[in-house]
C-alpha cells in the first residue's frame, strides 16, 4: 500500500495512467478485434459448410459456434466501427506528432522512383513470407498516403476509403504475427 501511494503522489492518479494505458494500445486491440472475430466467423461458416444441413442442427456443436460467432462482430463496436476508428486513430496520432507516418511513406514513394533491387532471395524460413508483409506495410503506406493528398480534410467522410485502408492494415498485421508465431520456438 505504501509503494503505491508514493508511486501515485509521483505520477498521475491511477485511473489517469490506466486510461492512457488502454489508450496506447487502442489501435492494437481495435485490429484484433476486428482480426479475430472475422477469423472465428470465417472457421465456424467453414465448419457448418463440412457439416452440411447438420450444422443448423442444435444436436450438432457447431450450430451453437455459428450462432455464437455472429455477436463477436457486433459487441465490443462493431467491426465497422472499429476499421474507422483504426485509421482515425492512426492519422491523428500522426497529425499530433506521435506516430511517424510521413517519414515511411516518403521512403515508399522514393522507392518507387528508384530502379527496384533484384538480388538473391533470402533462403530462411518464411523469408518470402516476411517479404511479402514488408511488401504490404509498403502498399498500405502507399494507398493511405495517396487518399491523405488527394481528399485531405474530406478523408473523414470517405468511410468507404476508410475501410478498404483499415481492412488493408488489418490484414497486414495479421500477416505479420503468422511468420513470428510460426518461427517462435514453443
Amino acid at each position: 500500500m505504501i509503494k503505491r501511494r508514493s508511486w501515485w503522489r509521483r505520477g498521475k492518479p491511477f485511473s489517469e495512467a490506466q486510461l492512457a494505458a488502454a489508450e496506447e494500445y487502442a489501435i492494437e486491440c481495435a485490429i484484433l478485434k476486428v482480426f479475430g472475430s472475422e477469423v472465428l466467423d470465417f472457421v465456424v461458416d467453414e465448419g457448418v459448410q463440412i457439416h452440411g444441413g447438420n450444422g443448423f442442427s442444435d444436436e450438432y456443436i457447431i450450430s451453437k459456434a455459428y450462432r455464437d460467432s455472429r455477436i463477436n462482430r457486433i459487441f465490443e463496436g462493431t467491426n465497422e466501427i472499429n476499421r474507422l476508428l483504426t485509421v482515425d486513430m492512426v492519422l491523428k496520432r500522426a497529425m499530433k506528432g506521435r506516430l511517424d507516418i510521413m517519414g515511411p511513406a516518403m521512403a515508399v514513394a522514393k522507392e518507387l522512383m528508384s530502379i527496384p533491387e533484384f538480388g538473391d532471395g533470402d533462403d530462411a524460413a518464411f523469408a518470402k513470407e516476411k517479404k511479402a508483409v514488408v511488401q504490404f506495410k509498403k502498399s498500405v503506406l502507399m494507398v493511405a498516403g495517396a487518399a491523405v493528398q488527394k481528399l485531405m480534410m474530406k478523408l473523414e467522410s470517405e468511410q468507404e476509403i476508410l475501410m478498404h485502408i483499415a481492412d488493408m492494415a488489418i490484414q497486414t498485421f495479421g500477416g505479420r504475427e503468422r511468420p513470428v508465431a510460426c518461427t517462435k520456438n514453443w
